[in-house]
């Protein structure tokens, strides 16, 4: 399969994708509400209700421009997935290439992920969708030749990984793990150890590129919530202080139920 190919691949996607639009144009995951006000206050310039330790931000700050111009949040939104879907199909395009996969079977899973990113287009607005996208790119990054021997790839690759922490919070412990570890096998590959003071000068410059880039929004969480969180979990305990509350009310049932039943028996 070859480039003219995954033009018509693009080109038979596109046109599915604005045939079908009208129908789908309104259809959004529960999850999409909370994306959108998100996006909506911080239109709104509403800055610091804008930072949720729920909805990750990156989906609702692409967005805001949209809304900012006086357009539908919503028709807007699913131009965007559509975008998303386009790039995607691009990229997993390149990966299986990387990989050399059969010709005869590349273009079968190519014409198959046509519909599956419809659907995921049309179905999964926001998060989910975007994080695909980005990790697909970032797959692509660290399957090129002689990744780990280029110092901008690393870095590139560590930035599009903390991006994906923006799409979703869960990516953080996937990249944190992922990266170091695809790192230390190349150079075991390459080097024929794994550690090495090369080794972890490129472990060190992943984690810093890494943790630098999502530093800014783990310390808007910080100033929000007053603990170092990345999502609904923290790094330091619950999202707000309602974990005390509720262990307290646990506390109070259990005692209820002791006396009920001391009562009964009485």
């Amino acid at each position: 399969m070859n480039n003219r190919q995954l033009i018509l691949i693009l080109f038979i996607y596109s046109v599915l994708f604005i045939v079908l639009f009208p129908s789908y144009q309104y259809l959004i995951n529960p999850d999409a509400t909370g994306y959108l006000s998100v996006s909506e206050k911080i239109a709104n310039k509403n800055y610091f209700n804008s930072i949720n330790g729920i909805w990750s931000p990156l989906g609702s700050w692409l967005l805001v421009p949209f809304i900012k111009m006086g357009g539908d949040a919503i028709f807007f939104s699913k131009c965007l997935n559509g975008f998303y879907g386009f790039l995607s199909l691009i990229f997993i395009f390149k990966l299986l290439k990387k990989l050399e996969v059969d010709s005869f079977i590349l273009k079968i899973i190519m014409i198959l992920s046509i519909f599956l990113v419809l659907n995921f287009a049309f179905a999964l607005l926001f998060g989910d969708f975007i994080l695909l996208m980005i990790l697909l790119g970032y797959l692509n990054i660290i399957m090129q030749k002689n990744f780990s021997k280029k110092k901008s790839s690393i870095i590139i690759a560590s930035f599009i990984g903390a991006i994906a922490f923006y799409a979703k919070a869960y990516s953080f412990y996937f990249i944190i793990l992922h990266l170091p570890i695809t790192i230390l096998f190349l150079e075991k590959k390459n080097c024929g150890k794994y550690f090495s003071i090369l080794s972890l000068k490129k472990l060190f410059l992943a984690l810093s590129v890494f943790l630098i880039t999502t530093s800014f929004w783990l310390f808007a969480l910080h100033h929000k919530y007053g603990n170092f969180i990345l999502g609904q979990k923290n790094i330091t305990g619950t999202l707000t202080q309602l974990s005390h509350i509720e262990k307290n009310l646990s506390c109070l049932q259990k005692v209820e139920i002791i006396v009920f039943l001391m009562t009964y028996i009485i």
